[in-house]
């Protein structure tokens, strides 16, 4: 039983820091006001709505008037 406490005081020695932060981090959160909430949550659709745009050239039909085959890059 001595043995099993010992690894557990080292594990939670090496991960002190870690409960520290996140603990913190909770604190932080909860102290914010609903309009710092509303601001961040703004802020993350915004930068998802940037990374998943698409660009304009897919979204237009290819110009094949003779009806070519189209190579591997689509031209």
């Amino acid at each position: 039983m001595a043995k099993l406490e010992w690894k557990i005081e080292k594990l939670y020695q090496q991960l002190e820091d870690v409960f520290s932060q996140s603990c913190n981090q909770v604190r932080k959160k909860q102290s914010r006001t609903y309009e710092e909430m509303a601001a961040e949550n703004e802020a993350q659709l915004n930068d998802k709505k940037k990374k998943f745009k698409i660009d304009d050239s897919e979204e237009k039909p290819i110009y094949n008037p003779k009806n070519v085959p189209l190579g591997w890059d689509g031209k």
